[in-house]
């Protein structure tokens, strides 16, 4: 097996594999095969041979693996510089699949840690077994997932007495901080341990301008206990079809758990949405989370994992 830098001229061939890859999480995932992306992945694996960083397999004059990189990145999940390899930045062919992305990421991280980075970030399908089994090897740990639901079904919920939902604009949503900070404070907890930082008026207002948002709330009379913000893109090059939105937020107060209130909104939410013409909504959480791993899979189909690995400090060379 060969490795070398990849390179433009091997664009073609690396669209190939992704494609491929990307038709196997099909079979596991079926929701997927009704988004239009192809598309937007060979755009995306241009994108990121051009400006990543990488390298490609081939076994004698066939490619059959690459990983590319961005970065590095100051201040990566904590004060050290880091990496990012996206859902479409990796993909490998042929029945050694495990072996080559062991491979590929010894070489690549070669490159990267020449340029100083400390944190590896890679993100794969969830069923594409071979990548997960060989980045675990490699000191990697699962830490994200994005799934996917198609909502022509309504869910079949019960409707909890005094409890309303409904949607608010994103220029009111400076009234959910309490239950932001809520997620953050949720999120540092065990087993979780996310060092998220929490949010002022002030950053949290630049965030929701940012994004524009759809926020879906629940009260219990004025009192606002629960909120799920839905956006136009997620977390993977999957989410620009005009046919799927994402949740990327969600939260409800502690005290009103264990009732059925979220199951409710988040029923309230698809059903919205569906009466709109969406077909997909898509979720990212952390896996760490039990919670939120127990929640959404009830649901939803995981089709991504995002796995990361933190180097000891390496001795100067």
């Amino acid at each position: 097996m060969r490795m070398e830098h990849l390179a433009e001229d091997h664009i073609p061939d690396a669209i190939a594999l992704a494609h491929e890859a990307s038709v196997r999480e099909q079979q596991h995932v079926p929701a997927l095969a009704k988004l239009d992306v192809r598309d937007v992945l060979e755009h995306a694996v241009r994108d990121i041979v051009r400006h990543g960083i990488g390298i490609a397999a081939f076994e004698e004059s066939k490619l059959v693996g690459y990983m590319s990189f961005i970065g590095p990145i100051d201040n990566f999940f904590g004060t050290s510089p880091g990496c990012f390899s996206p859902l479409h930045g990796s993909a490998a062919t042929g029945p050694q699949r495990r072996r080559l992305f062991s491979l590929l990421f010894q070489h690549a991280s070669e490159l990267m840690t020449a340029r100083d980075a400390r944190v590896f970030a890679i993100t794969t399908y969830a069923h594409v077994h071979d990548a997960a089994t060989a980045l675990s090897l490699n000191g990697f740990g699962i830490r994200n997932a994005d799934a996917i639901r198609e909502i022509a079904t309504p869910l079949e919920t019960v409707a909890v007495p005094d409890i309303t939902y409904r949607e608010i604009l994103w220029t009111d949503a400076g009234r959910l901080l309490s239950l932001k900070n809520g997620l953050v404070k949720h999120l540092h907890r065990s087993p979780t341990y996310v060092a998220a930082e929490a949010f002022t008026p002030e950053s949290f207002a630049m965030l929701y301008e940012e994004r524009k948002s759809r926020f879906f709330i629940a009260q219990d009379g004025d009192t606002l206990i629960g909120y799920m913000e839905i956006t136009d893109e997620g977390e993977s090059y999957l989410t620009p079809d005009p046919g799927m939105l994402n949740i990327c937020g969600a939260f409800l107060d502690e005290r009103y758990r264990g009732r059925g209130i979220y199951g409710q909104l988040r029923g309230v939410v698809i059903d919205a949405l569906r009466e709109e013409g969406v077909r997909h909504l898509g979720v990212d959480f952390e896996t760490m989370n039990p919670s939120a791993l127990h929640f959404w899979t009830r649901y939803f189909d995981p089709y991504t994992y995002s796995l990361a690995r933190r180097l000891d400090d390496l001795p100067e060379s």
